[in-house]
């Protein structure tokens, strides 16, 4: 194993076989626009990074997943929060609001399963996001790091699935459905993969080529999307569980969510 290998954008093989699975919902990106990183945090932090400079606004939602608001902290970037409802997901009327009324570079959203609210977004919505934010010139940053943990028949698609002017920058991982101590992510960049390269080849500077590795042998079989959906079933029964025992101490007029 040579240390070219293990620089930006990650292994070859990885790259494909990520590529591979965005088609099979449809999706085609090239594994020239996909970049590993040490997590799906890393892809989020470089995304964000190469698409800001200091004192810039970025959209988050309220409530957001911690780890926004402290990479917005940490690049010197303010946070504009846009309210956003536990079922339907941002307020796009409020989000629109927002745009109209300050220079905001990017927008930080969870579309699947978002964090902590739970919600995903419809996919009418998700399309109706992704024009918005063109329109404006935003650039979205979509972190999807549950997307593999749905409830429903199909994989809710990413808002990147609407994306025609690559103004998406797709954020996911492995650790959430597989090995949460492998640290392997990606972002699918579009064109800002060079930018993240260059990024990260200045900071973490590469990615464990050993775990890399290790996905490429095991993404190659059939164990992984079994594994995928004896996962879904083990958290739909668990869900299930936690409910009924909050049932049984909440008040009665407490009812089931559809």
């Amino acid at each position: 194993m040579s240390v070219i290998e293990n620089l930006p954008p990650g292994n070859d093989e990885l790259r494909h076989a990520i590529a591979r699975r965005y088609a099979l919902q449809g999706m085609n990106i090239s594994p020239d626009e996909i970049v590993i990183t040490a997590g799906a945090l890393e892809a989020l932090n470089l995304s964000l990074q190469a698409v800001t400079e200091p004192g810039d606004w970025v959209v988050v939602e309220n409530p957001c997943f911690y780890g926004a608001l402290q990479a917005l902290e940490r690049l010197r970037l303010k946070a504009l929060s846009v309210a956003t409802d536990v079922k339907e997901g941002i307020d796009l009327a409020a989000l629109e609001q927002a745009l109209q009324s300050y220079p905001v570079k990017a927008c930080w959203l969870m579309t699947n399963g978002q964090n902590p609210l739970g919600f995903t977004l419809s996919a009418e919505k998700k399309a109706r996001l992704v024009e918005l934010l063109a329109r404006y010139g935003v650039v979205l940053i979509e972190d999807d790091v549950y997307s593999e943990l749905y409830f429903g028949r199909e994989k809710p698609l990413p808002a990147k699935f609407w994306d025609r002017q690559d103004m998406t920058l797709h954020c996911s991982s492995f650790s959430k459905c597989l090995v949460p101590g492998f640290r392997i992510g990606w972002v699918a960049a579009g064109k800002h993969a060079r930018r993240i390269q260059q990024l990260q080849l200045m900071s973490t500077l590469s990615t464990s080529s050993p775990m890399q590795m290790a996905l490429v042998d095991y993404l190659s079989t059939r164990r992984y999307d079994a594994h995928l959906r004896r996962l879904r079933r083990q958290l739909a029964e668990r869900k299930q569980q936690a409910w009924q025992a909050l049932l049984r101490h909440l008040p009665a007029e407490v009812k089931n969510p559809p």
